[in-house]
């Protein structure tokens, strides 16, 4: 089976830059124009079946727009902490508003 896997989040929990932080890379990532951004953790894996998230951040709805996620239905939640699974949330929010458009 071939399949190909996206990184489309990399940063910590706070995502970067985290809010408050004085490190050096989160006062890059708010320089205009930096590409030192970077969304909390997800991985997009993608089979000649279908797609599926490893992990659902709260960054989901900027990740799906950059990485046009749209009609994945499939997920895998490693751990319960607020990085890995609360972009929950925000696929419901979404599947609702789905839902009453069908």
């Amino acid at each position: 089976m071939v399949f190909k896997v996206t990184i489309i989040g990399s940063g910590g929990w706070g995502g970067i830059p985290a809010p408050f932080c004085r490190c050096k890379a989160c006062q890059s990532a708010r320089e205009p124009g930096s590409k030192d951004n970077r969304t909390r953790p997800e991985i997009l894996v993608e089979t000649e079946k279908g797609r599926f998230l490893i992990e659902i951040s709260p960054d989901i709805r900027t990740q799906s727009s950059r990485f046009d996620l749209s009609g994945i239905l499939h997920f895998l939640i490693s751990h319960w902490h607020f990085d890995h699974m609360y972009g929950l949330l925000e696929l419901r929010s979404y599947y609702v508003f789905k839902a009453a458009r069908i």
